[in-house]
């Protein structure tokens, strides 16, 4: 399961997520093996800010199901 936490905590994807979630790197670390997963953990703890969870949770809040399918309508009814 993919999510994005309201509470703005930076999520830690493994290497099978790692392609779909490069247009999210911004909010998230991608982990290539188990060694940057654990020092990715460690970063993320030690790089939070309060103005960095703000971000995140604002991304978090404005990515949902119903943006996308909004998206998607909208996409469709420009098309010729």
């Amino acid at each position: 399961v993919i999510f994005f936490r309201s509470s703005g905590s930076k999520s830690i994807f493994t290497i099978c997520l790692l392609r779909a979630m490069v247009v999210f790197e911004e909010f998230v670390y991608l982990a290539g093996s188990k060694e940057e997963y654990s020092s990715y953990i460690q970063k993320a703890l030690d790089e939070d800010t309060e103005e960095l969870r703000k971000k995140r949770s604002d991304f978090a809040q404005s990515h949902t199901w119903e943006a996308s399918v909004q998206n998607i309508l909208k996409a469709i009814e420009q098309t010729p």
